[in-house]
């Protein structure tokens, strides 16, 4: 040996010590999409930049809206999917996935992916706001199309949530698969 003392157990990386708070604490998806959300609105609302989408024409946005809304939907049946097959691996009476995973591990895994519903029901009802609100063109030439800065920075943030959010549950199912 090296000299080093070896104490028998894992000692994880800083990153795999982020990577398992990560997975752990729902609330820091909220912080990773608010804040980015937040200085992007104060930016476009003091005119350092234009609104997110104005290089988008109106049409263009409207099927981003509705690609996203459908896209979110896909989402919800692949959680459902996750949450069975996520139940079939934790009631399975598997000597080593039990060796791993105490009854309080199991049901945080459960939350996690219980969690990410409502994420997705989040950007579904952003991508219908920003389909309703976001800048329809007016008759007027002076007004013309004007996209809706609210709308913007919630539809952004919604979807920056629900990736961390269904993220995690990527994220467990690798780990689980990797379990031996």
């Amino acid at each position: 040996m090296s000299g080093e003392k070896s104490t028998g157990l894992y000692n994880p990386s800083p990153f795999e010590r982020g990577f398992n708070h990560w997975i752990d604490t729902s609330r820091l998806d909220f912080l990773l999409a608010i804040f980015p959300s937040i200085v992007a609105g104060v930016v476009f609302f003091f005119g350092i930049h234009s609104t997110p989408f104005t290089w988008i024409t109106y049409e263009l946005r409207h099927e981003l809206y509705k690609t996203t809304i459908t896209i979110s939907a896909a989402f919800i049946g692949f959680t459902l999917t996750s949450i069975s097959v996520l139940v079939n691996l934790l009631r399975t009476p598997l000597s080593s996935l039990d060796k791993i995973i105490s009854q309080e591990a199991k049901r945080r895994m459960g939350f996690c992916f219980l969690d990410c519903i409502p994420a997705a029901l989040f950007v579904c009802i952003a991508g219908v706001a920003g389909f309703i609100f976001d800048g329809a063109p007016t008759q007027n030439a002076e007004v013309g199309d004007q996209p809706n800065l609210f709308v913007q920075v919630f539809f952004i943030a919604s979807v920056m949530f629900s990736v961390l959010r269904f993220g995690r549950i990527v994220a467990i199912l690798k780990l689980l698969l990797l379990v031996q």
